[in-house]
């Protein structure tokens, strides 16, 4: 669950007496592959690219270039 990002409405009932039913907004959990990487150099969330060198494979930032 990400704070404030996958708002979903839930119609919710009232159970008790005296208890108020209504439309209610509230947080709902998100794929991780919908989730982007904020690179620690630029600040900005970007694509992860793939940078082979050697027999070593590392994750690099599509905007500056910076390992991740």
């Amino acid at each position: 669950v990400v704070e404030g990002i996958n708002m979903v409405t839930c119609h919710v009932k009232p159970r008790k007496q005296g208890e108020e039913g209504g439309i209610v907004k509230r947080e709902a959990a998100i794929a991780s592959c919908k989730v982007q990487v904020v690179c620690p150099k630029c600040g900005k969330a970007t694509r992860v690219a793939h940078k082979i060198e050697g027999d070593k494979k590392a994750r690099v930032c599509k905007h500056c270039g910076a390992e991740l």
